[in-house]
């Protein structure tokens, strides 16, 4: 009996001059909807997700097998490049006659894979191509070592479609040479899949953008730019009015031409900077946010910005711009307690620590052994205080230390703030723009006999004019109207450190604050000449001898007892996690201004040591 087929609009009349047999089946026409043998293909070539596309396209293994170029493009339209290579890469294979009877052995040679978020073999060969800001493209195209050995000219026009054409000759000529170095056998033969493959998390549609950005026409528009450029030539380094320019003439080309920002086209834009001005950190223009997935940097900031401005003066329609960032997650730290190793039985020494008399380095060896439990046990208790009473010893800061230790063992606070003391204070006199610091960073210069203690205290308290404050509180006024509250400079400042003038002022100040006091610094006289320094948290105070060391203890408390650092200085102490601590976790949330700064002192550093 004839089968009958239900075909989409499109391709009814494909038939209507076909003259078939009625006995004939219609099979020869358009395949069945389960296509046994091409699923079967597919996952011998790993590509299984493709199949329910070749049913929505009517590809048989008769068109398989006549497929071509043009054909393979127009399939597989919406998904990323790397797909396509390997698709195409396998269907060459397939098609040569060699291949028609190869075992299931050497078919599984030809599985493909996918890459990993980080792939290093990749990066390695961008970096020696001096190319390895295209690293991101790669991921975000699904490209790896065999699809890169497979690589055509017309696919390198699809990766690199919104990049300077200097930029694809180059990354063309590199690649050839590149390819020239392996045989035909090494080219056509594909890697065997691995257990971090990305094999659930491939999208059926990937729009495409069709837009084409280059910074040299941003260039040529702008006559400033010209002065950024010559500036970078005698410097080999921009300044923040270098990039105000560049980031204005290039969110002003964008709006005249009507071009849609994206997450893909701010990335590029970035990419495309950096290639021009080396030196250049990425971040200052493109950063995405691991937690909140919200993009950040000078290119989506300003580009919403103008936007926003334009619409509230009636130039342009409203829109509706819904940011999807969402909250922090609370245990910033939780990270470290979970991969703790196991515990021995600590029974006994928590009673020694509970009912005898113990001298102060016995208290610091017992607290040693138990490290590992005590973490794990802050984590999960409430009341932490009941159970390790000695942390409220006037000692017990050492104690903190002792656990820091043992989850971050490689930190070294203080030697690498003397190392770059000279460094941050070049920054403090180049970035700070509020006038009662630079005030106060001129008078600290100009005393004469000033100590280190004092110095570094002013140094830490005038980080915050850096690490301008970027959170924002919401609040809710007795007759219930809410307000958005943006932190300032002297907030930020509070948060990091209260300040009396003597002992009894000191008191009164922390007797009127009506919120939990995070971990901060408290000091008995003045920024520039503290005569006492206290690490305060949940009512302990620690006496510390130098500005630095109570530093070092505050910041230690956040990591031990996983508290989250005070809103209104999260930058000042994300600068000193990342730069003094060498910390980085996945819940850190990005910050230009940090990234710059840190870009900024390491390249001080580069110079020292030359």
């Amino acid at each position: 009996m004839s089968q009958s087929y239900q075909l989409p609009d499109n391709c009814s009349n494909v038939f209507d001059n076909i003259s078939v047999d009625e006995n004939q089946p219609m099979d020869m026409l358009s395949p069945t909807l389960e296509n046994n043998e091409v699923k079967v293909l597919l996952e011998s070539w790993d590509l299984v997700f493709l199949y329910q596309t070749c049913i929505n396209h009517y590809i048989d293994m008769a068109a398989l097998k006549n497929m071509q170029v043009h054909h393979v493009e127009k399939l597989l339209l919406s998904y990323p490049l790397g797909i396509i290579i390997k698709f195409e890469t396998s269907l060459k294979l397939w098609q040569k006659p060699l291949f028609v009877n190869i075992s299931m052995d050497q078919k599984q040679q030809m599985d493909m894979l996918f890459p990993t978020i980080e792939n290093n073999e990749v990066k390695v060969i961008l970096e020696s191509w001096d190319l390895v800001f295209l690293h991101q493209t790669c991921i975000d195209n699904y490209i790896d070592i065999a699809a890169l050995k497979n690589m055509q000219v017309h696919h390198i026009e699809k990766l690199l479609l919104l990049y300077p054409l200097g930029i694809i000759i180059k990354f063309e000529k590199s690649l050839k040479l590149w390819q020239n170095t392996f045989s035909e056998k090494d080219i056509n033969t594909l890697t065997n899949i691995s257990d971090s493959s990305i094999t659930s998390a491939l999208p059926l549609s990937i729009p495409q953008s069709k837009t084409s950005f280059c910074l040299e026409t941003v260039f040529e528009e702008n006559n400033q730019c010209a002065y950024v450029i010559d500036y970078f030539h005698q410097h080999n380094c921009l300044n923040d009015s270098c990039r105000s320019i560049i980031v204005t003439a290039i969110i002003n080309h964008i709006i005249k031409a009507k071009i849609s920002m994206s997450i893909t086209l701010a990335n590029v834009i970035g990419d495309t900077i950096v290639a021009k001005f080396p030196t250049e950190l990425k971040d200052i223009y493109f950063i995405k946010d691991s937690i909140n997935k919200t993009p950040k940097g000078k290119i989506y900031s300003k580009y919403f910005n103008t936007i926003k401005q334009l619409q509230n003066h009636g130039l342009v329609d409203k829109k509706i711009y819904q940011s999807t960032e969402t909250n922090l997650p609370t245990n910033r730290s939780s990270s470290s307690f979970d991969k703790m190793i196991e515990i021995e039985d600590v029974s006994i020494y928590i009673s020694q620590l509970h009912h005898e008399v113990l001298t102060w380095p016995e208290i610091e060896t017992i607290w040693l052994k138990t490290t590992n439990y005590r973490l794990k046990n802050i984590k999960e208790e409430g009341n932490i205080f009941l159970h390790w009473k000695h942390f409220k010893e006037p000692m017990g800061y050492r104690l903190v230390n002792i656990d820091f230790k043992k989850m971050y063992p490689n930190c070294n606070f203080i030697e690498n703030f003397e190392k770059s003391q000279a460094n941050v204070l070049t920054v403090l006199k180049e970035k700070i723009k509020d006038p009662s610091s630079k005030k106060q960073l001129d008078e600290m210069s100009k005393t004469a006999h000033l100590t280190e203690n004092c110095k570094n205290a002013v140094l830490f308290f005038l980080l915050h004019s850096v690490f301008i404050p970027t959170s924002k509180k919401t609040t809710r006024d007795e007759n219930g109207k809410i307000s958005l509250k943006k932190f300032s400079i002297r907030d930020s400042q509070n948060s990091f450190v209260i300040l009396g003038k003597t002992s009894a002022e000191l008191e009164e100040l922390l007797s009127k604050k009506n919120t939990k006091i995070q971990p901060c610094l408290l000091i008995v006289g003045e920024i520039n000449d503290p005569k006492q320094i206290m690490v305060y948290f949940d009512g302990i105070k620690y006496i510390i001898n130098t500005i630095v060391k109570a530093i070092e203890i505050c910041f230690n408390i956040f990591y031990v007892f996983n508290i989250e650092y005070p809103l209104e200085s999260s930058n000042f102490w994300l600068f000193i996690q990342t730069y003094y601590f060498k910390i980085k976790t996945i819940y850190d949330k990005p910050c230009i201004q940090v990234n710059q700064t840190i870009s900024q002192l390491k390249t001080y550093e580069k110079k020292n040591n030359t």
